[in-house]
């Protein structure tokens, strides 16, 4: 039997150590003869004084020069010593030669064994995410989900397109964030940081694409020029794992780690070869099944994660998405036909493949050029939306509630510099919060007051909050989050503190004020507010996305969290009662145009930098001034734009939760109109 190379080494390598241990020992004892037959013959090596520092010094006073221990035998016996001793080294030596020349001859072999393994663990990995054909056949994904960061939730979609385009939003409270790569380009774009479409750095274009291969690490490496090497084993989360490099042609170094059980990528980690600092590393955990393909459900970007929610598979995709959007100067605008083909074309799209359900309409001049309703209103009894059905409008009546107050102040009821305690006592508000926090606090969402949507609200019992008596106890109690003017933060508590403080101006009930000299002299006979007691008619039914044993379903919602409406949101309207809201704005007809242009202009002085007073503030070189509010909750999503230099107007009303976020997007990408 063959030994080894390793092993022959290891072991020449423990006799040489043998030998050399032997060898001191017996220089040592020579060494001490030697000096005591030194120390007999010449008396003055006793006379040192510290005996431990006995060495060729003394030794040289007695022989004249330095002696090893074979000068201390006999010549003769000294040199056969010498050689006695060399023998076993010599031999050692050899074998130690030999392996090494072994090893050596076996690295083609070994190279060859690492590539055969990391063929192996590459086959395991593409059977364990459903196998070769499996993944080839998916040509695109449309991922949904949320961004969690610093404990904030946004909603997030993903698009995605063999072989290598990519689309994403992230739906800031305000400005939404998109970025996309069209195979060439990567770019991102987001109207609070810029005010153009900006390419991509190389890390950014690294975070933005690492999804466009579909997750399909291993797929086609070879062809897309990839190399991968075999590194070794590591431990994660108590687990065994192969480490595998992957390098890439433009340089980055990609290590991708396999769990040893289930051959699934948990981790993996990018660095440039070039550019130490620039680095990314994420984690994978909740895999799940889609259609016989397996994919990660949670992923942890450096403390950052992004938890999914739903995968669809093989989607109808509009390529136009992947492309950066024109900068200023660039033309390429649609006809009117073309904008009511293609937009319709992707609704009907969307709604077949049961993602959007609503209803849609875009004006210019405040005629509309396209209005049409897609998918049901209450599908437990196949009642189809129409163009005139009420939907759930979520924070849009904020905006109502803002021109109410801006109508107060004109008419010397009230004041934006009002401290809120004037109009609401301790059963509203605690006294000292009252003193510091003024209407304009409350109108641009920087008083400070802390959020009463909390856990403990939405589980409480449905129909408990009817009325705006009905909010004090879970209102009163809040404190200030910060001061008041120093920054801003989305909060609803405000805007039913302004309902509160209409009804003390105004002396009478909120709803009916609204109802009076908003809704009235606007022509929005369409438009209510929620009342559970009574049954309202040519209303959608709220529905949410839901995953239930590896499928998806919408499961029918309670409109707003299980409210009544309130001024702060959770009434009902129609299309085309929002455009008369944005045309009796445009013309004066509910508050004069100072009062407009006030409610309408942000707030920077008092921290709100993108909302004025109830309504969310855009720019661009685009469109210019865009002027509107968003609705959602469980089971609604609304939006609304005035695009106020272009004199266009969109309004998206949906009872799908999240799904005016892609239709707004894509509405955008197409306006303004030749």
């Amino acid at each position: 039997m063959m030994l080894a190379p390793h092993i022959i080494v290891i072991a020449s390598v423990a006799f040489i150590v043998f030998y050399i241990s032997r060898d001191k020992r017996n220089l040592r004892e020579a060494a001490l003869a030697a000096r005591r037959k030194c120390g007999e013959s010449c008396p003055s090596a006793n006379r040192t004084p510290a005996r431990g520092l006995m060495s060729g010094l003394g030794r040289r006073m007695c022989t004249g020069k330095r002696m090893t221990a074979y000068d201390r035998l006999s010549p003769s016996h000294g040199q056969e010593e010498k050689m006695r001793r060399r023998i076993p080294f010599i031999l050692s030596a050899l074998p130690l030669c030999v392996s090494l020349l072994l090893i050596s001859c076996r690295t083609e072999d070994t190279g060859k064994g690492n590539t055969d393994e990391v063929n192996k663990l590459i086959e395991n990995s593409i059977n364990a995410r459903g196998g070769y054909e499996k993944l080839k056949a998916v040509k695109s994904l449309r991922i949904t989900g949320k961004y969690v960061q610093g404990g904030a939730e946004l909603p997030i979609i993903l698009t995605i397109k063999r072989p290598d385009c990519i689309y994403g939003e992230v739906f800031f409270p305000v400005n939404p964030m998109i970025y996309g790569y069209d195979g060439r380009t990567a770019w991102w774009f987001n109207r609070a940081r810029v005010s153009e479409p900006q390419t991509a750095t190389a890390e950014e274009a690294l975070i933005f694409t690492r999804y466009a291969d579909f997750g399909d690490v291993f797929v086609d490496y070879e062809r897309k020029g990839q190399k991968i090497e075999l590194i070794g084993t590591e431990v994660l989360d108590g687990r065994k794992a192969y480490k595998l490099k992957i390098t890439l042609p433009n340089g980055i170094i990609r290590s991708v780690y396999l769990d040893a059980g289930n051959f699934l990528v948990v981790k993996e980690s990018y660095r440039s070869r070039k550019d130490k600092k620039f680095g990314l590393e994420v984690t994978f955990k909740d895999f799940r099944e889609i259609d016989g393909v397996t994919f990660p459900f949670y992923h942890d970007i450096t403390g950052e994660q992004t938890i999914v929610e739903r995968i669809d598979i093989n989607v109808d995709i509009d390529d136009s998405i992947f492309k950066m959007p024109l900068k200023t100067g660039q033309t390429e605008q649609l006809s009117v036909s073309g904008f009511v083909r293609e937009l319709d074309a992707y609704l009907e799209a969307n709604t077949e493949k049961d993602v959007f359900s609503g209803v849609v309409l875009v004006a210019h001049e405040g005629q509309a050029i396209f209005k049409k309703a897609y998918g049901m209103a209450d599908r437990e009894r196949r009642i189809p939306n129409r163009v005139n059905t009420r939907f759930c409008i979520g924070s849009m009546n904020k905006m109502f509630t803002a021109v109410a107050i801006a109508q107060l102040v004109e008419r010397g009821k009230l004041s934006y510099d009002d401290p809120i305690g004037t109009y609401l006592g301790a059963d509203w508000i605690p006294p000292e919060v009252g003193h510091k926090v003024k209407i304009s606090h409350l109108l641009s969402h920087t008083s400070g007051i802390a959020e009463y949507l909390t856990d403990e609200f939405y589980i409480s019992s449905a129909g408990i909050y009817r009325t705006l008596e009905d909010y004090k106890p879970i209102v009163k109690e809040k404190s200030l989050t910060f001061e008041p003017g120093t920054r801003w933060e989305y909060c609803n508590t405000g805007f039913i503190l302004l309902g509160a403080i209409i009804e003390k101006a105004a002396g009478g009930d909120y709803w009916g004020y609204i109802k009076e000299h908003v809704y009235g002299p606007a022509g929005m006979e369409n438009t209510i507010g929620f009342d559970r007691s009574k049954t309202l008619p040519n209303v959608a039914m709220g529905y949410e996305k839901v995953e239930e044993a590896g499928k998806a379903s919408w499961r029918k919602t309670a409109f707003a969290g299980q409210i009544d409406g309130s001024p702060s949101g959770g009434g009902f309207s129609s299309v085309d009662d929002l455009l008369k809201f944005a045309e009796a704005l445009k013309s004066d007809l509910l508050i004069s145009s100072e009062s407009r242009e006030l409610l309408m202009s942000a707030k920077p002085k008092l921290g709100s930098a993108e909302y004025g007073y109830g309504f969310i503030i855009e720019s661009s070189p685009k469109f210019g001034r865009v002027i509107g509010h968003g609705g959602a909750a469980f089971g609604v999503s609304a939006n609304f734009r005035m695009f106020v230099d272009t004199g266009d107007t969109m309004i998206i009303l949906s009872n799908f939760g999240e799904a005016s976020f892609p239709v707004s997007s894509k509405i955008r990408s197409m306006l303004p109109l030749q």
